[in-house]
């Protein structure tokens, strides 16, 4: 478990946070017990849990004078909501998940995804608004069938890159662009 999960889960600062959690965000959200987060879930650096909206302040100002007679005398509440991260869950980088919204088992969120409704367990979803565009177990098969570097190269997560790895990545990159380099 990385250190400033382990130090939020001591704390009981969200509703719930289960084993060998990382939590990269500098932020913590407002209203962070009505946040569960599951076993083995890893969540990215600026990603944002929204559990509520502020939209009230704005309707209910007496300067809107669009609001419609039916409902002007009506006074809008904060909007709040909970969110809840099941096991074995990958939330990239960026990525930004509202209220109201229940993420399954075994799933990733794509870097700069919105997630604004639940995402089924065992799926693949990216976008704005965020949308499942395979299954956990395609998106595992691609990954395997596809190796990024040679093994040979060792790099392990959180290292510096070595010369050897560096020059391969530049000369790949270049390569997939312009084969005939």
């Amino acid at each position: 478990m990385g250190g400033r999960a382990e130090y939020l889960r001591k704390r009981q600062v969200f509703a719930s946070m289960g084993k060998s959690c990382d939590f990269m965000p500098r932020k913590v959200p407002l209203y962070p017990n009505l946040i569960k987060i599951g076993n083995h879930v890893n969540i990215s650096t600026n990603v944002s849990f929204v559990t509520h909206d502020v939209i009230h302040m704005i309707v209910n100002s007496d300067a809107l004078q669009t609001t419609k007679k039916a409902i002007r005398n009506y006074k809008f509440r904060e909007a709040i909501g909970c969110i809840e991260v099941g096991n074995h869950v990958f939330i990239s980088t960026g990525c930004i998940i509202l209220y109201d919204v229940k993420i399954g088992d075994n799933v990733i969120i794509t870097a700069g995804s919105v997630v604004t409704k639940d995402i089924p367990s065992n799926s693949v979803v990216r976008g704005n608004p965020a949308k499942v565009v395979c299954s956990f177990q395609d998106f595992l098969l691609m990954k395997a069938s596809n190796d990024h570097y040679p093994k040979d190269m060792n790099h392990k997560m959180g290292n510096n890159i070595d010369k050897n790895l560096y020059d391969w990545l530049w000369k790949d990159f270049y390569e997939r662009r312009d084969p005939q380099s």
